[in-house]
């Protein structure tokens, strides 16, 4: 038995780093809640809807595709159209 002791659980769950992921996300969380409705969100979702249809037609000029048109909605959706 000796000085291993298997009761002792300090640091058994988390280090330092694994604390800052989870206090950060869980404050990331809270403001993603908080601003959910808010005015600024709003820009900042349909600039990322935009960038993901940007990936899109990246990707089929890539494969040497055609793109005719990249749409956007105001529900933070949107298409790109290829041929």
């Amino acid at each position: 038995m000796g000085d291993n002791n298997n009761n002792n659980y300090e640091g058994v769950c988390c280090n330092e780093s694994q604390y800052a992921f989870i206090f950060l996300y869980l404050g990331y969380f809270l403001l993603v809640i908080l601003t959910q409705g808010s005015i600024i969100v709003k820009p900042l979702r349909l600039l990322a809807t935009f960038i993901h249809e940007m990936s899109h037609a990246i990707v089929c000029w890539l494969t040497c595709g055609s793109v005719t048109g990249i749409e956007v909605y105001n529900n933070a959706g949107g298409v790109t159209k290829y041929r």
